[in-house]
Parts: structure tokens; sequence; C-alpha cells
């Protein structure tokens, strides 16, 4: 029409993961071959075993290892493993750091921060493909994705006069 939209692919992907992740729905997760195995405190380490049945609708498969250890055996299959320590202990120290919030919130912030890992990059360039489907997607939901999961506009629009208002076309 009359108008330029600009879409921030990051953001919008972010949202979409974080829909996905909060309604639960087709959350696979990815085996590792080798474990991750990391030390955390006591409290951090019995909320994360607290909590192991719930991590794993999300795609998270944790153990306890003894000794204030956890074990994570699986992660989102569209989740680097690498970011998978990080994404728990910020999950317990959210917590811990804040008493405040309700089990629910603790999870949407754990799931911002597991949506955000799971999304395409600043920088990344996509295939023709992956643009139109993404963009596809979008447009379907349109009204309901306004920004990211942290706040962020997923995406702003530059008119036609506000163009030549600044090429000083018009006045």
């Amino acid at each position: 029409g009359d108008c330029v939209v600009f879409i921030d692919k990051h953001a919008l992907h972010e949202r979409m993961n974080f829909e996905k992740l909060k309604e639960n729905k087709n959350i696979s997760s990815q085996k590792l071959l080798t474990p991750i195995v990391f030390s955390i405190s006591a409290e951090n380490c019995a909320y994360i075993c607290e909590n192991s049945e719930r991590l794993a609708e999300y795609g998270f498969e944790t153990e306890d290892f003894g000794n204030n250890t956890i074990l994570i055996r699986a992660v989102p299959d569209m989740l680097n493993p690498n970011d998978a320590e990080g994404l728990l202990e910020n999950f317990a120290n959210v917590r811990t750091d804040s008493k405040k919030l309700a089990d629910a919130e603790l999870f949407d912030v754990f799931l911002y921060d597991v949506a955000c890992k799971m999304s395409i990059k600043a920088g990344k360039s996509l295939t023709d493909v992956e643009m139109e489907a993404l963009i596809s997607e979008y447009f379907k939901h349109k009204d309901t994705l306004k920004c990211c999961p942290h706040g962020r506009p997923i995406e702003f629009s530059v008119s036609k006069r506000e163009m030549e208002k600044q090429f000083k076309r018009i006045v």
C-alpha cells in the first residue's frame, strides 16, 4: 500500500517461539549423547529438581546427580545444548533473587530466555523460503504478535508521506 513495513526477524521469531513454548505445542527435545553436568548451590539444585517434571514439558530432561549437581540429558531440539546450563542456572537464580514472583511468572521469565536463545539471531541470513515462511506466519497472527516477550516491537512502518517529508518533497 502506502507504506514500507520493517520487521525484526529476531523479535518475531522469539515471540513465535515463546507462544509455542507457552502453549506447550510440539516441543520436541533432543537427547544429548553426553549429558551436561553442572554444580550449583543447594537451594538452586533443589529448585531445579522440584521442577524437573515441569521443565520436561518444555523439552528439558534434568536429573539430580547428587552433591548439588544437575545432569541435563535432553534439551528442546531448537536450542543449542551449550545454552542449557546457563538457562537453567538463570531459572533458579531468578527464583532466588525474586521471591515475589509467582511460579507462573517465573516460568514465563524462563520461557522468555529459552525463546530468545532458540530464535534467529540478528545478522543471520535467511533463505527466501525461510523469510517467506516467517512472514507468512506473522501475517496469520499479526493481531496477537505485537512485540517480543521482552517488550521490543516486532514491526514498524514508514508511510509514503513520512518518506516524502524526509526527502523534503513535501513540507
